[in-house]
């Protein structure tokens, strides 16, 4: 017998179309060889480790569709190491906005503070808006991640024992703006997430975006764009060579990178999943009442078909293109996949 799960109809969905999604290849960092992750094949791929100071080093990889309408990137090495202000250094001549150097090298900027939220946002509004060139920019939504951060905070306890306080906040941004083209204005969304880490100990304090991770792209390609930075997350990697080449707390900090990344991918793919069928679950109720079909898509590849829309809720087995819808959100069977409608 079935478990009561299962014990309910489901029945075969007739696919009318089929648009197949993102193949992916790995792409190493071709500086040093530190890390290495993988991209939509076919993609423009850039990025690498950038070592601005034996001891300032920043990876990012940045991957853009052939049409240029969808952009997902990781990290980014024009962000510099920031230092809080202080009495010391206002003295010094070291105001919010200036360099310093502590030496070896580094080149600090005197800022403030910003939790993951306020940098994800402010990161938006200065950075990726410039970027894409579009305008009308709106936030639609911010959120802090605490769940986020409890995780990551826990690895970096491991840095206790070497007398460092580590302590990081996470927090995303959804965003909408208009981009001009050769076919007029055309909607952009896009999605931001930020990782700020404060480290402080007898010297004073530092902080630096630990993780900036998101995509932007027109509106019809959100599905793909999703996928494509899931990926790019979820297999990030550190070349367990180079980190052996570090020394001391930059070792240490390499494979708690590695691990986050996993964890950044696999959380905030939770909260976008919960996104997915509040927004599924209006779609649907507004195609039942137009349409005799609808599309669904695949939300690790980006691959989606379109179906008859005759069930609320439809899933695929890995590997096949057969399609089976059912009334309830509970799987027809051992091995099927959840698909969003889109």
């Amino acid at each position: 017998m079935l478990p009561v799960a299962w014990a309910q109809p489901a029945v075969v969905a007739k696919v009318l179309s089929h648009r197949p999604g993102l193949t992916f290849t790995r792409f190493v960092d071709p500086k040093e060889n530190a890390f290495s992750t993988e991209v939509p094949t076919g993609w423009t791929t850039s990025g690498g480790l950038f070592r601005f100071a034996s001891v300032d080093t920043r990876g990012a990889v940045e991957s853009t569709s052939p049409a240029g309408d969808i952009r997902v990137s990781a990290g980014d090495a024009d962000l510099p190491p920031f230092t809080l202000p202080n009495q010391i250094l206002a003295m010094a001549g070291f105001r919010e906005g200036s360099w310093y150097s502590p030496g070896y090298g580094v080149r600090m900027m005197v800022r403030r503070y910003q939790s993951g939220v306020v940098f994800a946002e402010d990161y938006v509004r200065s950075k990726i808006v410039r970027r894409i060139g579009c305008s009308g920019l709106a936030i639609t939504a911010r959120a802090s991640r605490p769940d986020l951060t409890q995780s990551i905070n826990a690895l970096y306890a491991r840095l206790a024992a070497q007398g460092m306080t580590v302590r990081e906040d996470a927090g995303e941004v959804w965003f909408s703006c208009t981009r001009s083209g050769p076919r007029g204005n055309q909607p952009w969304r896009g999605y931001y997430l930020a990782t700020t880490q404060i480290s402080s100990g007898p010297g004073g304090g530092v902080w630096h975006a630990e993780h900036v991770l998101g995509y932007a792209a027109a509106a019809a390609k959100v599905g793909l764009a999703e996928a494509a930075m899931f990926h790019l997350a979820g297999s990030m990697e550190v070349n367990p060579e180079w980190a052996k080449m570090q020394q001391g707390v930059t070792m240490a900090t390499s494979q708690i990178v590695a691990e986050t990344n996993q964890q950044i991918s696999s959380t905030i793919r939770r909260t976008f999943e919960n996104k997915w069928k509040t927004e599924d679950e209006i779609f649907r109720r507004d195609a039942n009442a137009r349409r005799a079909v609808t599309d669904v898509l695949d939300p690790e590849t980006g691959e989606s078909w379109t179906v008859e829309n005759k069930s609320s809720h439809y899933w695929r087995k890995p590997g096949s293109d057969v399609i089976v819808g059912t009334q309830t959100h509970d799987p027809p069977g051992v091995g099927y996949e959840p698909l969003r409608e889109h």
